[in-house]
């Protein structure tokens, strides 16, 4: 059971769900065959109202049994095993299961069980909570028949939100368009070096017995620049001493080059919205709990960890809770972006900064210069004092000028990093960690697939 999305990664299927699906349902219907609850009402005769496909009368009648409830909610999904047993579940599922985009669509809140973001997933999460929360919550053992409807509840979830989120057509097979659609992800995210950074702008910072100058050392000029920003268009006085004695004399403790940020490779979709940014980690990350919860149900049925069906599931699980170790060329630029928002100012607008703001913002090491534009040469400083190791202020293009503050900056700019903050970010401009099996996907996570 490959993950579902590719995200532009080789080698990974265009169906995100295979026969893999049928063989893991053909074995569980060795376990569950003629395994109804003994423990339902006769009176309301529930297992004969299922077999007549009386699926809401079941659902809506208190008197019927757990397992009874939650059968009945998966035959309103419309997962039942015959649809699995045609020529057509191998190529269409979506067919299959009868998905209609309306169906897909519907989203809401359920008193039983919460949110949900299709009317196939309300009932499965229905089905989950009359075979998993509740006899749970209550301490009850629960039978294989009541762990079988729990799975396949389960699993149905997992593979009716695979199409609904991310085939738009429900035809079966994920198109790269569909995959890009959903992911908001750009399809050069793997090109390394493709921002466009100026470093020979002539600027230096530097701070000189405790005071911070902005130095022009083509016009050897200087202001004072105690907001740290760097940008000498927003000082307005004039010059008030030379590059030659700011550089030359007093005490300098800090030196920094100012580097122009003209323009950001565009991870994404300029057009996303912070929703459609964060959704697609949503489900991956609903994805790899579900997945979770499946390889509980094994090991409640005592399925071995080394059967195929245990091992398959585990593997998609780790596949996408990865922990985000590569290196491949995509994770490189992603790693390199993220060093720009974690180290920017991250005020929502200029009215909310503080006289200093900057001095702690904005500052990157040189040598990432030329790893983020390749095009660029290595900074070398031959002002600093032992001791003191030059840093790069990075300034962001603002029509016709420049600003310390991205979320003014170009809108390419400002999407860019906007949305990896979303995304790599804490509410504190804390990086979020990154760790393989907590079941929450990152970016990073994301662009590892294929290592």
């Amino acid at each position: 059971m490959r993950p579902p999305i590719s995200v532009c990664q080789s080698g990974f299927e265009r169906k995100p769900m295979t026969l893999l699906v049928l063989f893991i349902l053909g074995v569980f219907l060795l376990f569950f065959s003629g395994c109804a609850e003994e423990t339902v009402d006769e009176a309301a005769d529930c297992q004969k109202q299922l077999d007549n496909r009386s699926f809401q009368v079941v659902a809506d009648n208190a008197s019927c049994g757990d397992y009874e409830r939650g059968s009945a909610e998966l035959g309103l999904a419309g997962f039942l095993f015959e649809n699995f047993m045609t020529d057509e579940a191998n190529s269409n599922f979506p067919s299959a299961l009868n998905l209609t985009a309306a169906g897909c669509a519907t989203t809401g809140t359920d008193a039983l069980v919460g949110s949900y973001t299709s009317t196939y997933q309300q009932k499965y999460l229905r089905a989950q909570y009359w075979s998993r929360t509740k006899p749970l919550a209550e301490s009850t053992t629960r039978s294989n028949a009541l762990i079988g409807v729990s799975y396949f509840a389960t699993l149905g979830e997992i593979i009716t939100e695979t199409y609904c989120q991310i085939d738009g057509n429900l035809d079966g097979s994920v198109s790269d368009a569909e995959n890009n659609s959903f992911t908001k992800i750009n399809i050069g995210s793997s090109a390394v070096g493709s921002s466009n950074l100026n470093s020979a702008t002539g600027y230096y910072q530097i701070v000189n017995s405790g005071v911070p100058w902005l130095c022009d050392a083509t016009n050897d000029a200087c202001r004072q620049d105690l907001a740290y920003e760097g940008v000498w268009d927003n000082l307005g006085a004039a010059a008030t001493d030379s590059y030659a004695n700011v550089s030359g004399t007093g005490s300098i403790t800090a030196v920094s080059a100012i580097v122009k940020v003209e323009s950001l490779q565009q991870l994404f979709d300029p057009t996303a919205t912070t929703a459609d940014i964060n959704k697609p980690y949503a489900f991956l990350s609903m994805y790899s709990n579900r997945a979770a919860l499946l390889l509980a149900d094994l090991t409640s049925l005592g399925v071995s960890e080394s059967d195929d069906i245990y091992e398959n599931v585990r593997e998609s699980v780790g596949q996408l809770d990865n922990g985000g170790t590569c290196t491949n060329s995509s994770a490189q630029v992603l790693d390199l972006m993220t060093t720009i928002v974690q180290n920017a100012a991250p005020q929502t607008s200029a009215a909310t900064l503080p006289s200093t703001n900057y001095q702690s913002y904005n500052l990157l090491n040189t040598s990432e210069i030329s790893q983020i534009d390749t095009t660029e040469s290595s900074l070398t400083c031959t002002i600093c004092p032992a001791g003191v190791t030059m840093k790069a202020r990075l300034i962001y293009k603002k029509s016709a000028t420049y600003t310390g503050l991205y979320k003014t900056a170009d809108s390419a700019i400002e999407n860019t990093l906007s949305n990896l903050a979303t995304l790599s970010l804490d509410s504190s401009n804390t990086l979020i960690p990154i760790v393989a099996g907590d079941e929450k996907i990152t970016l990073k996570e994301l662009l590892c697939l294929d290592g």
